[in-house]
């Protein structure tokens, strides 16, 4: 597309913006810059984080003695790094993996498999099945996060998703 000045490249792009939110929601794209960024962040953090609390040479300039003897200055670092290694380390790996075990229990609970489709611990054998005795749903939690069905079911599911926990 040909524009004849700046203003209406800029109007043509703005709408486009509007665009986009409006389609797919604009809370999807500030959760996707969120991610970004986390994602952006996340390395750099935990490797100055470890290379304060394990004293890496690349300190030496400044803290030249470490833990020997320690400085208040050198333990706020390493306090502040422990903290950073416990909170974004360890704390976004499992905020990550809550919120996809989440998804899953809510696309479990929507009962978009029948219950022959899935296995799990606690479910009805295929050999209960042939006497009559029906297959169930998944009830709790842990049986909801733990269930399994074939890859293309969940591939035609989570192909129409317009999250950003697409399959």
């Amino acid at each position: 597309m040909v524009f004849r000045n700046k203003k209406e490249k800029l109007s043509a792009r703005a709408l486009w913006v509007r665009y986009v939110a409006a389609r797919i929601g604009a809370l999807s794209i500030l959760g996707l810059i969120m991610v970004t960024v986390v994602q952006s962040t996340y390395l750099p953090a935990l490797r100055n984080s470890v290379a304060a609390v394990f004293c890496h040479h690349s300190l030496a300039c400044e803290f030249p003695s470490c833990y020997d003897p320690p400085t208040p200055a050198y333990l706020g670092l390493v306090f502040g790094s422990v903290v950073v290694l416990v909170f974004i380390g360890v704390g976004i790996v499992i905020f990550l993996f809550g919120l996809i075990a989440m998804r899953k229990v809510v696309l479990v609970r929507a009962r978009i498999f029948a219950p022959e489709d899935l296995s799990f611990r606690g479910q009805t054998s295929d050999e209960d099945a042939a006497t009559g005795v029906p297959k169930r749903m998944p009830h709790t939690v842990f049986e909801m996060i733990t269930c399994d069905t074939g890859e293309a079911k969940w591939a035609a599911i989570l192909g129409r998703d317009e999250s950003m926990f697409k399959g």
